[in-house]
Order: structure tokens, then sequence, then C-alpha cells
């Protein structure tokens, strides 16, 4: 008789090339859908990591086109199928823990596993829930990964081991950077909504072949392992060349994320996105300058996200005592933003420059200008946003009138 051993976590490191100082580690894995499935099997097969699931979906019929788990798991919670499936792998292991919860139930369960876990892994199909995350000081270090509706991209957004960049403030420069990239243009497209997935995991009419599930878990995961070794926060996105075979990463670089509030909204925006606003400061002078402001708006959270700022119309009127925005090239410009953002980047108000010797506040025709926009924006229960640059200041005014 031939006796064999059962596979154990220092045998499925070693043939996997996993370290054990690398993989003793708590995470929680929130989103156990099609590719959520795809990294706890790569996770767990390797044993890096110990891991909570948290998904309050159940396993439908049609998950299991894209789904690693099998007909009689169908009807039972997406968490305890994933920690059923580890234990036939390693069934004299601890399994992992199943929290069929939303991450941002504020649940007891969810709310401990996530202040014991060294890292937190979101790949929801949610904007709320990595924005959540941000949101949550006794979260770990978190990464966002996600594919795009098309299934030909996908994207890692990781926060720094200090969470001093986080996941909130990393997305606009993700915007950013999708806008003004040639990569950027069909990034997005057949998007549905607010999800970055298809439709979500409920959706049955997405189209996404699992080979494209299996080709991105594989990029995501071993680009997550090498990435949180290391303290720095990573934004990057790589693209399947349908016609080759050939995978194309586009790395993001990242500058700090900055915050400031007004009249009860918290409003962030990065060093290189204020750089972009003193340079055309300096270019206009002596005269005036500014443009239209472009971000997102989280109501819930009461958070503003300054992306970017579109470029002056050239028919703007400007002086050393004035600047009257134009509208040449503005519609087409939004409409562009609209396009590539799937409208999650949208319009949020104006900017303005000061010439030299004016502090960064608010004059007469500013404040007219705040009211007005004010009065456009709050239709849609908005608030308005003004930016002021001056030589040594800039002011952030938010207006907003709850409605009634």
């Amino acid at each position: 008789v031939e006796v064999r051993s059962a596979l154990t976590p220092d045998v499925a490191r070693d043939l996997s090339g996993v370290t054990a100082e690398s993989a003793e580690f708590d995470g929680v894995l929130a989103g156990v859908g099609s590719l959520g499935s795809a990294l706890a099997d790569i996770w767990v097969r390797q044993q890096w990591g110990r891991w909570t699931f948290v998904d309050p979906d159940q396993l439908m019929p049609h998950n299991l086109s894209r789904h690693i788990a099998f007909d009689w798991y169908i009807g039972r919670d997406k968490t305890n199928t994933m920690r059923d499936i580890a234990t036939l792998i390693y069934p004299n292991e601890p399994p992992p823990d199943a929290i069929p919860k939303s991450i941002m139930s504020q649940d007891e369960d969810v709310l401990a596993a996530l202040s014991k876990a060294q890292l937190a892994i979101d790949v929801t199909t949610s904007l709320q829930a990595p924005r959540g995350l941000a949101r949550t000081d006794t979260a770990p270090r978190t990464a966002s990964l996600f594919m795009t509706p098309s299934g030909l991209s996908s994207v890692m957004i990781l926060e720094d081991e200090a969470r001093l960049l986080r996941l909130d403030g990393l997305e606009g420069q993700y915007y950013r950077a999708l806008i003004a990239s040639d990569w950027g243009r069909e990034h997005l497209a057949n998007h549905s909504g607010d999800r970055w997935v298809g439709g979500g995991c409920r959706d049955i009419s997405v189209r996404i072949s699992n080979e494209y599930i299996h080709i991105h878990a594989g990029i995501l995961s071993r680009q997550l392992r090498m990435s949180v070794k290391k303290p720095d926060a990573r934004l990057c996105v790589w693209t399947y060349d349908e016609q080759t075979g050939a995978i194309s990463s586009h790395e993001i670089a990242l500058s700090n994320v900055h915050t400031t509030r007004s009249n009860g909204w918290i409003i962030k925006y990065d060093s290189a996105l204020m750089e972009k606003l003193k340079q055309a400061r300096i270019a206009a002078l002596p005269n005036e300058t500014g443009g239209s402001i472009i971000g997102f708006i989280d109501l819930k959270a009461r958070t503003i996200v300054i992306v970017d700022v579109l470029p002056t119309p050239s028919d703007s009127q400007c002086s050393p005592s004035h600047f009257i925005r134009g509208e040449d090239g503005q519609e087409e410009a939004l409409n562009e933003v609209h396009s590539r953002t799937a409208s999650i980047v949208d319009y949020l108000g104006e900017w303005h420059s000061h010439p030299e010797g004016a502090p960064a506040h608010p004059s007469e025709d500013d404040e007219k200008l705040l009211n007005t926009l004010q009065n456009k924006m709050g239709v849609e229960g908005l608030p308005a946003l003004m930016v002021i640059v001056a030589r040594n200041e800039t002011t952030f005014i938010v207006r907003y009138e709850e409605a009634e």
C-alpha cells in the first residue's frame, strides 16, 4: 500500500512559491462572485492569508457560468459555499470564516473582522463599498480589484500601508488618468449604471466570458501579492488584446490626497491637480483664468472628490480684475467625460484664479455666481462648488441647501 499525505499549507506554499512570512496575515475578502470566487480559490490553494469572506448574496443558477461553485450549492450563501470548497481542499485545516452580510452593513461580525485584519480586498462591483471602506478608520489597508464591463481590462487600486492615500481619493486619480489617456477611450465601454463589473452578480444578462475572469484573476492576484509587500499605494490598469493575446499595463502615477471642509461637506483633491491650477494661473497672469470643475459626489457621506478641470474655453473673457468662462467646446468636453467614466464623473462647479496681491476670497461677483450655481445644482439636490486660486492660498467653497 502506497501511503500519501494530504496537502498541507506548508507544502502548498512551497509548490506555489509563496513564502510563509508573506502569507501569515488575516484578510477580509468582500465579494465572492465570479471574480471574487476565482481570487479566493487561488489564495486558498496557495494558502496566502487567513480569510474571512463577506458577501450577502446567494448562489443562483446563472452564476455557475463564471463562479467556481457547483450546482448543488445553488440557493446557499456564496460565503458559506466558498468556505465549504476551501474545506474540501484542506479538510484538516481550519476553514475560512464566512459572513453572509454586506461589507457596509455595520454588523458586529463584519466590523470585528475588519478590525483584526491586516488587509481588506473589495471585489463587490459596487461603488459604495470601496468608498465606505475608505471612510472606515478601523479598516486595514484596503485594495479594490475590479474588471471593466467588456471583460478586457482589470484595475487594482491599493492604498498605502499607512492609509494616507485612501480608495476614494485614489478613485479620483483613476478617473483623471482614464479621461486623459488613449487607453481610457473604450475602457468602460458597455457600462451599466454605477457598476464596475457588468451589472453586478445578480444581473443575468451580462455577457462576460469565463476566460476573461481567469485571465484577470491571475493578473490581479499576482500583482496584489507583489504590491502589498511594499508600503506604497499603487494604481494600475491591465488590458487584454483580443487579437494577439498580449497584456498591456498602464501604471498611474499617484500624488498626495488632501482634504478640506466647507459648509459641512468634505472636499478631496490631490497635489497634481493643485499644481495644474497653479500653473494655469501663472500662465494667465496678469489676467485671471478659470474653467469648469469635474468630479463625483457622495451625497450620503457629504463628500466631493475633485477629479480634474476642463480646458478654459476660447471664448472666455478675462482681465486682471475679472474672469467670465465661455461655452465654446464645453458641452462636447463634458460629454466625453461622461462617456469615458460611465457618467460617474460630472460637472461640480467653477474655479478661477486671482491676480497678484489679491487674496483667495470671493468677491461680490463671485458670491453672485455661487448663488447662481447653487440654484442650478440644487434642482437636482446637488451642492455647488467654487475654487479660488491665489498666489499663496486656495479657497474651496460649497453652497448647498437641504431639500425640504
